[in-house]
């Protein structure tokens, strides 16, 4: 095995480099595909569930779907004949099955087995993964385990008491049917925004509660025709609309344009959103306020339905513009103290996004976990690396979260698969980011999120100081500029290597 594609063991011996990807959702898969490519890795990808698929497995809820166009929450590699503008959950299941097949990645997965920690050994330059199949080594960690998938449920009190079925919606119960039931939604993001329109067509009331209003835009929701799926199976067609797709966002993303309050951009985009409030809620004087919110249009993650606002007009579906104060045996009380009847409550309140790695325990240099380093305020160079981590690098990891979020988790791919091939060309046994590089880039992280939309609503984007966390300042093409031209430190099993003590500045840096 030559230097680009294996590395040494104890013995000197050349091997085939071991690549440990936990997750087997979009990222998961796809990393999986440029480890193979690009180092001929052996490559073991672990997943919880009992099915691959990561958060689009998990979400099965009434009208799941995603809310980027379908060709471009899709991959590079491997083209797709979409059926919709705007996939569902099942056809995201499907691609990711077939992506499997296509790249015979069958035999790398491992369902319905949990990893419960990876420690980095530094007296061997190894990882130990700690799964529910036992214990092993590998040189190199890849988490995929994504920033939407550990549910945030409120701890309302009484909730213990309350005698009906409460669920987050990611654990929604196969086959539950709700006609003729008083359900209860509680939140009015994206998800609730998909399942509200469903719902109100089954039970018999349906009340949803909302802390705070989120800026609403209509969505294409309609299927391709024939005549534009075959159209979009040859090259061309289907390069174009990706590319148009990727720069409509794209020129309100590059200098952070569309996130600074009061900006043109900003003010456009309320605009049109007031304007479609108006047109629903014209003669609804109190609910076209309940419904407009007081920030700027990035404050929260804007919603695409055309079929939600028309909803909250129906006789049976209530919209109370107040937080869940507490439970009853057979209800919900609201912040004005009062009660409403539920027999089952969804909580479509979201994911502990600003928490990352919430479920994974990673114990880097020293024995010291991720979270420990991070404390509350996780960082990462290009969402992907952290000093004192050798080997370990993230997918959609801290301020990596935008309107591309699958093309910038291809770029971390990339970028792994390129700093893993750095160090086997230079023998080396570990590779991470330098501390100098990592502090420069999230002071520049910092510098452009100060003041921007995102701190000026209840949002999952920050952290319990108020800073952002979770959002990408600019365009993908800037992402993809750095992650292109990045090159971390490299070192050699044996080589002084500590918080205090590092090894001479060596080869090229990241002109960041």
């Amino acid at each position: 095995m030559n230097g680009t594609t294996g590395t040494a063991d104890a013995t000197g011996t050349r091997r085939r480099l071991r690549v440990a990807i936990i997750g087997a959702g979009l990222g998961g898969i796809g990393a999986a595909v440029y480890m193979k490519k690009h180092l001929k890795a052996e490559v073991v990808i672990f997943e919880a569930a009992d099915h691959i698929g990561g958060t689009w497995y998990r979400n099965r809820f009434p009208g799941a779907e995603v809310d980027t166009p379908s060709h471009m929450y899709s991959y590079s590699f491997h083209r797709w004949d979409w059926t919709r503008p705007y996939a569902t959950q099942a056809e995201l299941v499907e691609y990711m099955e077939a992506t499997v097949t296509r790249y015979g990645l069958e035999r790398s997965i491992r369902t319905s087995t949990r990893v419960h920690e990876a420690r980095w050994i530094e007296g061997e330059h190894q990882w130990v993964v700690t799964s529910d199949a036992g214990v092993e080594s590998f040189d190199a960690v890849m988490s995929a385990v994504g920033m939407l998938s550990d549910p945030r449920i409120p701890d309302w009190p009484g909730k213990d008491e309350f005698e009906g079925d409460l669920f987050h919606s990611i654990e929604w119960p196969e086959g539950l049917d709700l006609s003729g039931k008083r359900v209860a939604v509680v939140g009015t993001g994206s998800t609730a925004s998909q399942i509200v329109p469903k719902l109100a067509n089954e039970v018999a009331e349906l009340t949803l509660y909302q802390r705070q209003p989120g800026w609403v835009i209509p969505k294409a929701e309609n299927v391709y025709t024939d005549e534009r799926r075959a159209q979009l199976r040859r090259a061309l067609p289907r390069l174009k609309l990706r590319l148009s797709e990727f720069w409509r966002r794209e020129k309100g993303s590059i200098g952070g344009a569309l996130e600074k309050p009061g900006s043109k951009l900003d003010t456009r985009a309320k605009a049109k959103a007031l304007a479609y409030i108006e047109s629903v809620f014209s003669e609804h004087p109190e609910l076209r306020e309940a419904v407009t919110p007081d920030y700027p249009y990035l404050g929260k993650r804007p919603i695409q339905s055309s079929d939600f606002y028309p909803t909250l007009l129906r006789e049976h579906v209530t919209l109370v513009p107040h937080a869940v104060a507490e439970l009853k045996p057979n209800g919900v009380v609201d912040a004005l103290g009062e009660f409403r009847h539920a027999d089952v409550i969804v909580a479509a309140t979201g994911f502990k996004a600003a928490e990352y790695l919430s479920t994974l325990p990673v114990y880097g240099r020293g024995g010291r976990s991720l979270q420990e380093h991070w404390g509350q305020e996780p960082q990462a160079y290009l969402g992907s690396m952290v000093p004192d981590f050798p080997n370990f690098f993230m997918l959609y990891g801290p301020n990596t979260n935008g309107y591309a979020v699958l093309f910038a988790m291809e770029q971390q791919a990339l970028f792994a698969a390129k700093a893993l091939r750095h160090m086997l060309k230079k023998r080396a046994t570990s590779v991470e980011v330098r501390p100098e590089s990592h502090l420069r880039f999230n002071r520049w992280i910092d510098k452009r999120l100060a003041n921007s939309s995102y701190t000026l609503a209840s949002n999952y984007f920050t952290s319990p100081s108020g800073r952002v966390v979770t959002q990408w300042p600019d365009g993908v093409i800037l992402f993809w500029l750095m992650a292109r031209f990045s090159v971390p430190n490299v070192t050699r099993l044996g080589d002084v290597n500590s918080a205090s003590t590092r090894p001479p500045r060596p080869m090229t840096e990241t002109g960041m």
